[in-house]
């Protein structure tokens, strides 16, 4: 039988969507800060609403994802570890997190359900009214997505920058 070696199976953190799969970015490295092996850098705005939250992509160092602490953890963390930028998708992501339905896809996971309605709540963005985004032509996505990948390189960074 051929075996793989442990060392070559790891998970990938998808750090912007810790926050809709009921974790937290520290709570969900915490659990797996050992078997990490790529990271995908994604941000998001947070912003109440009617069943939950929405998330609103960002450029990294913009939203709810604290990346100095984040980048504090992975330079210490021993092991060798991929990144990439990956921005999210433009149109909002729905996190309906007052319907028990949502809760009963994750009713295997032990979850802190009050550790993560208060970190929810901590990370809520009080402007509501930067959710609303108009539809944009196909020239203002590629200007979006450009503008959005440059503010992204430049907030790491700095932020690397402040960890050395």
């Amino acid at each position: 039988s051929k075996t793989v070696s442990n060392e070559l199976i790891g998970v990938t953190w998808d750090i912007g969507n810790s926050i809709s799969v009921i974790d937290t970015p520290e709570t969900f490295y915490d659990n797996t800060h050992n078997i990490i092996k790529n990271v995908h850098l994604k941000d998001y705005k947070v912003y109440k609403s009617k069943l939950g939250f929405s998330l609103v992509r960002c450029p990294l160092g913009e939203g709810y994802v604290d990346y100095h602490e984040v980048m504090k953890k992975i330079s210490n963390n021993g092991n060798i570890i991929n990144m990439s930028i990956e921005l999210g998708a433009q149109s909002p992501r729905q996190c309906d997190i007052g319907n028990q339905m949502y809760w009963e896809k994750f009713s295997d996971i032990p979850i802190d359900k009050e550790h993560y309605l208060t970190f929810v709540n901590e990370v809520v963005d009080k402007d509501s009214a930067s959710y609303s985004k108009p539809e944009k032509t196909e020239d203002e996505m590629i200007e979006s997505e450009l503008n959005d990948i440059e503010k992204s390189v430049n907030n790491l960074k700095q932020i690397l920058e402040k960890i050395k």
